[in-house]
């Protein structure tokens, strides 16, 4: 007697085109992959110079000289105005600063 559902004859040609079948996803997959990646990479400019001449920022290689003052003498005849980085807008306001500096 015969089962239903399972022909005993089939069982190796079901196997086979199983297989076939998971092998022609697989290679879709890798074709997919391989044209999304083609498309994915066009969005990305290349790192070639700007047409229009601009160049990308760089930062300065080093540091300007920042100084401030340690001492009452740094800030007279006009010396306040040495101290560019903190601002300052008078002799007083050198000579405070070094004052709340102090120990």
């Amino acid at each position: 007697m015969r089962r239903l559902g399972s022909p005993t004859s089939n069982r190796g040609q079901v196997t086979t085109e199983f297989s076939v079948l998971l092998a022609l996803i697989a290679v879709g997959c890798i074709l997919a992959v391989l044209v999304l990646g083609n498309g994915i990479g066009g969005l990305f400019p290349d790192p070639s110079p700007d047409p229009s001449g601009h160049q990308p920022f760089m930062p300065p290689k080093s540091s300007p000289d920042v100084r401030f003052p340690t001492s009452i003498e740094q800030c007279l005849n006009d010396g306040w105005q040495d101290f560019t980085a903190l601002d300052f807008e008078s002799q007083a306001d050198c000579e405070n600063y070094v004052n709340d500096q102090a120990p």
